[in-house]
């Protein structure tokens, strides 16, 4: 119940206020799910051809959760079946953000492995949002391969099973009280 959908009615007060109002561009930045995404904020998540609000940046851990990796099957899913979701990567790091009165710049850091030393930096991924244009656009990186003398388990990824069935139920309640 970490994450936005746990909390239906906050988000969609906030979402509402944004879109009423017209903000420009709103950035949020999140994290403590131990995963990284780019995802772009609709004033109804349930129409995926609804206004995009806003950009949500939500960085991986560090090193919970062990070496991690770029991604695997199930959350592969995920992000095919809603196409608001721009990115999706399991490794551990840190997102290095960079705000100037044109756009707001977000560098996805990794590194493949946690679990020994040494272990170099990348950038995974980085997404740019232009002044007055809500919406992540991907503007570099690239997928970083694990060396093979980590051992890498898809399962690594914390996908949080329970969080995201917590998810979907409230969803399934929210459209049922419509």
């Amino acid at each position: 119940m970490d994450a936005w959908d746990g909390y239906l009615g906050s988000r969609n007060r906030i979402l509402g206020f944004i879109a009423e109002r017209r903000i420009r561009n709103p950035v949020i930045i999140t994290g403590d799910v131990h995963n990284n995404w780019a995802v772009d904020l609709k004033a109804d998540f349930n129409n995926p051809n609804s206004q995009t609000v806003g950009t949500e940046f939500v960085g991986t851990s560090i090193t919970s959760g062990g070496d991690g990796a770029d991604t695997n099957p199930r959350a592969q899913s995920i992000v095919a079946e809603n196409p608001h979701l721009q990115f999706f990567n399991g490794q551990r790091g840190y997102v290095s953000c960079v705000l100037t009165p044109e756009s707001f710049r977000a560098d996805y850091r990794v590194v493949p492995y946690v679990s020994q030393r040494g272990a170099p930096i990348h950038t995974r991924a980085s997404f740019e949002v232009a002044d007055g244009q809500p919406g992540a656009q991907q503007v570099g990186g690239e997928a970083i391969p694990a060396p093979p003398s980590v051992a890498r388990v898809s399962a690594a990824i914390e996908l949080d099973p329970e969080r995201i069935e917590a998810q979907e139920r409230a969803d399934r309640e929210s459209r049922s009280r419509r």
